[in-house]
């Protein structure tokens, strides 16, 4: 599969803000536009085409009515998530500071799961 440039870097840029407990990012909009340079449109046309080519998952928060913030979920993390998720040993699961995490979690494998 073949990126673009402001693709790669865009996601790399995402990556760089990854829980490695919950797998996900969440800059905002701002934060990517002043690390890459790139203008607020390029950022959201190449985060669709990242989506588009199944190598990532946006959730949008929203509250009362407006998007608070968008998590990013790595689809190949999502199976490593799902490996550790499941574990019943895993410290993750006996973390209850990291519920919040795994719901997130939990909804994005359902929309890549629906989304496939």
């Amino acid at each position: 599969m073949k990126l673009t440039t402001p693709e790669k870097f865009i996601a790399i840029v995402i990556l760089k803000f990854r829980n490695i407990y919950g797998f996900l990012c969440c800059p905002s909009l701002d934060k990517i536009i002043k690390l890459t340079g790139y203008s607020r449109r390029t950022i959201q046309r190449s985060i669709t085409e990242l989506e588009k080519k199944k190598i990532i998952v946006r959730l949008k928060v929203v509250r009362k009515k407006r998007v608070e913030h968008t998590l990013y979920f790595f689809l190949d993390d999502i199976e490593m998530a799902k490996e550790i998720f499941e574990d019943e040993d895993s410290l993750i699961n006996k973390n209850p500071q990291y519920e919040n995490d795994y719901e997130n979690f939990k909804f994005a494998l359902e929309k890549k799961m629906l989304d496939s």
